[in-house]
């Protein structure tokens, strides 16, 4: 092609046209070069702000489950305290029928199950 503009034009024309062509193609490939890298700028943005929306919502996700994680373990933690309630409240309950089993008969267990037991008994589910 340069062949064929130099036999066409030739002369200093003809270096002029070349010098024309050879800095309108550097022209363009700088050209190109800067529109990639602005594109590719525009593109990182657009990825970064997805990523940061996706960000926050994923903390919002996550402040929702542990909500439900920490209203479960309070929830665990009343039920535990309540039973070890109840299960003091039988043992108390056993101390006293056996000091007045003591007194009564001198040590010797006694047929039935005395009422306070039973209802300490059934507070706990057993």
């Amino acid at each position: 092609m340069i062949a064929a503009i130099w036999t066409l034009i030739g002369g200093w024309r003809g270096a002029l046209v070349l010098a024309a062509i050879v800095a309108g193609a550097v022209w363009h490939l700088a050209a190109v070069s800067e529109a990639r890298q602005a594109g590719a700028l525009s593109e990182r943005l657009v990825w970064q702000e997805k990523q940061r929306r996706e960000d926050i919502k994923r903390e919002a996700e996550r402040q929702v489950a542990q909500g439900a994680i920490d209203a479960a373990e309070t929830k665990m933690i009343n039920a535990m305290t309540e039973t070890a309630i109840a299960e003091a409240d039988l043992d108390t309950e056993l101390k006293k029928e056996k000091t007045r089993n003591d007194a009564k008969t001198g040590g010797a267990c006694q047929p039935d199950l005395p009422d306070g037991v039973r209802d300490a008994l059934n507070r706990i589910g057993r």
